[in-house]
């Protein structure tokens, strides 16, 4: 939900989108189709001592394991979109809406505790958000 309130703030073009990934298969995984020995993708999250803002937005990094070996062999590094085109499931979805419907998405997301004030918190996010709350 924090990837879709970035998206629709200040969306572009006709659609917004982001990217669901599912945690529960990014075990190592073998695959010699696209080079690997071993697929492993690691989900690196963030505490809050490590980056306050990261850790407010719930950031996650995702790191493809052993990709030297593909790089070597085609000389260049692998993408999520490569490795999960060769897995048995699925680990990536993509999510789209009009961007006609940020505003609305925005509004949801608030509702939900997700907003600038909360993702981002400083002093002036949170004046901003209690004058809103109060116009």
């Amino acid at each position: 939900m924090v990837a879709a309130f970035f998206a629709a703030e200040e969306p572009r073009g006709e659609k917004i989108c982001v990217w669901a990934i599912k945690e529960s298969i990014l075990f190592p995984r073998a695959s010699k189709e696209i080079g690997f020995d071993n697929i492993g993708i690691h989900l690196i999250k963030f505490h809050e001592r490590d980056n306050h803002y990261l850790f407010a937005q719930k950031g996650l990094f995702s790191d493809i394991q052993n990709s030297t070996q593909y790089f070597l062999g085609r000389g260049k590094w692998p993408d999520l979109e490569t490795v999960h085109a060769f897995l048995d499931e699925p680990i990536l979805t993509k999510l789209t809406l009009p961007s006609a419907e940020a505003k609305s998405l925005i509004g949801l997301l608030d509702r939900e505790g997700i907003s600038r004030a909360q993702l981002t918190p400083s002093y002036d996010n949170a004046a901003k958000a209690a004058i809103k709350g109060w116009s």
